[in-house]
């Protein structure tokens, strides 16, 4: 299971990052982390780094300062999905027992910039995954957002993950997100929008991982023009290392209706 089954830990946080080659993942461990910081291990002997199957990734700690709750890891980049244009790690700590041994080596290779989300609570318009619905001669998603396209909407899309019946190691998936890709496309083929690479950035979609809250993809849509566009949102799960389950995607749909702000 995706959970590491060698050694339990009770908590855990994922790390999104753009993907390039295999270049390693770098990731700030910052005070707004403060779950992370009251409960991992003072010399972070606990920490274990896991690609969406579970298996352990080599991690270096490049910086550490439990004092100030400060750090940085360099994570080995694991076998990417493909087409994943986002990829996900995932940090695990709070093992059952002390670890007394360091588990930090050196990671060579250049690094990628990864984002970890606190535990937050955020005002997100949450787009489930729903059968679209008929319109005109074809289709369309079943959920349509308003989006200004003044600022920033944030779209939160939970991921319904295969789950056990009881938790163990920690938590009860049975699956991870192992990567993401977002697209912003033309609504009903008349070719808007006209700039859909403004309407969204790599650099501002996260993803986050709670035991209890369950895993959401975190985006934020600038649309710069008042038309329709399509939202698709793939998340690409992968199940235990074992093959106990299947690789699938899931694909989410929405209607993003950029309109003018009403002053």
């Amino acid at each position: 299971m995706p959970w590491p089954q060698s050694s339990a830990r009770r908590f855990r946080i994922a790390a999104a990052w753009d993907v390039n080659g295999s270049n390693a993942i770098s990731v700030k461990l910052d005070p707004e982390l403060a779950d992370f910081w009251a409960t991992v291990q003072s010399n972070g002997y606990d920490l274990l780094c896991c690609d969406a199957q579970g298996v352990a990734l080599a991690h270096q700690r490049t910086s550490w300062t439990y004092a100030s709750n400060t750090g940085s890891l360099k994570i080995t980049c694991p076998t990417v999905v493909a087409g994943s244009v986002l990829a996900v790690v995932y940090i695990y700590w709070g093992a059952s027992t002390t670890i007394a041994a360091d588990p930090s080596v050196a990671v060579a290779g250049a690094t990628e910039n990864g984002s970890v989300l606190p535990d937050v609570l955020l005002d997100a318009v949450l787009v489930q995954r729903l059968d679209p619905v008929p319109a005109g001669n074809g289709t369309s998603p079943a959920v349509a957002v308003i989006a200004p396209i003044v600022g920033a909407t944030l779209i939160g899309v939970p991921m319904r993950l295969a789950t056990m019946a009881r938790a163990a190691q920690g938590g009860p998936e049975l699956e991870d997100v192992a990567g993401v890709e977002v697209e912003v496309l033309d609504s009903n083929g008349d070719g808007e929008p006209a700039s859909p690479a403004n309407w969204w950035s790599n650099a501002s979609v996260r993803v986050a991982a709670h035991p209890e809250k369950g895993t959401i993809v975190l985006l934020l849509i600038t649309p710069d023009e008042a038309v329709d566009a399509l939202l698709r949102v793939k998340a690409y799960l992968q199940g235990p290392a074992s093959g106990g389950l299947p690789a699938r995607t899931v694909t989410t749909y929405a209607t993003i209706r950029g309109v003018n702000p009403t002053e």
